[in-house]
């Protein structure tokens, strides 16, 4: 599998409920939300925003749902844009794996029950425009399961003229320039999306080279499975306790997106000055709602 500096950066801005662009194509990002999580709003910027980052269908078999994406241009200069779809696997990390044409058989992909409207446009200085994600769900029983795609949002350039040996100019073709994202989720009312198991609870001591030098960290490791047959949209945390003065710590949270059939691993550092003895932790998966926490336990001794 391959990276391509095109995809990755439609990764990191597809990542994220607000994209901006400055006119110099640099980047500035907040972090994003979904379900269970209240979505932020946009904000105003000299760039161009795209709102909101994830789209969640809920789309039965037989039947059709739209959903509609705002891009805006706050620049001083109108831009070209093309939509497409592309499907993906996903990482240990969540990171997607672009995997062209064995994703576009998956049965997991979207992109072959979605159409956009519009495809392509000028959007012009100062101005917004809609764009409609339309889902239709075949009326057949083995459609009963998950999908995900990303909308890609690509803005577009003429190329310049190549003129040829006669008199006229080559045809001009289209370069991209630059690429947002969108995820899109599907998942059917049937399936369970709150199926997750903890695989494994681990502390580890472990050195790190970075930048030449090694750097070393103690931390606690969760790997975590999607059983299900749904898109899981949980909180991960864990919780240390020094089983000599009885002191408590919650480490970071982390927000995070599971398909099904797919591990995560999740990673939490211990303070630095985390002193010597014997510490129990508990690792958890918070889905957000009435359903129960998935939590797993663990000892262990830190000597030095």
């Amino acid at each position: 599998m391959q990276y391509t500096p095109k995809a990755l950066f439609k990764v990191a801005c597809a990542s994220l409920c607000l994209f901006l662009i400055v006119f110099t194509t640099k980047a500035q990002t907040n972090t994003p939300t979904q379900t269970p999580i209240p979505e932020k709003k946009d904000s105003v910027a000299m760039g161009v925003a795209i709102s909101p980052g994830k789209l969640l269908f809920t789309c039965k078999q037989g039947n059709t749902q739209s959903q509609v994406v705002t891009l805006t241009n706050h620049t001083d200069v109108p831009y070209n844009f093309r939509v497409g779809f592309t499907d993906y696997n996903q990482n240990n990390s969540g990171k997607p794996l672009f995997t062209g044409e064995t994703s576009r058989k998956s049965k997991y992909s979207l992109s072959k029950w979605a159409t956009i409207s519009p495809t392509f446009f000028t959007l012009e200085k100062g101005k917004s425009q809609k764009i409609t994600v339309t889902v239709t769900i075949p009326d057949n029983d083995s459609n009963r399961i998950a999908a995900w795609t990303i909308m890609e949002v690509d803005q577009v350039k003429k190329k310049q003229p190549i003129a040829n040996q006669g008199s006229q100019s080559m045809s001009m073709g289209i370069s991209s320039e630059i690429g947002l994202g969108v995820y899109i989720y599907q998942n059917p009312p049937n399936v369970k999306i709150n199926n997750i198991e903890i695989n494994k609870f681990y502390y580890r001591d472990t050195t790190f080279i970075v930048a030449q030098q090694s750097k070393a960290t103690k931390q606690l490791w969760m790997q975590v499975s999607n059983v299900g047959d749904g898109i899981s949209f949980c909180t991960s945390y864990a919780e240390i306790t020094n089983l000599q003065t009885g002191q408590t710590s919650r480490l970071a949270s982390q927000q995070f997106t599971i398909l099904p059939g797919f591990d995560r691993d999740f990673y939490y550092e211990l303070p630095k000055d985390i002193p010597p003895g014997d510490y129990s932790a508990v690792g958890v998966v918070d889905f957000g709602d009435k359903t129960p926490k998935k939590v797993a336990q663990l000892s262990f001794k830190i000597t030095k």
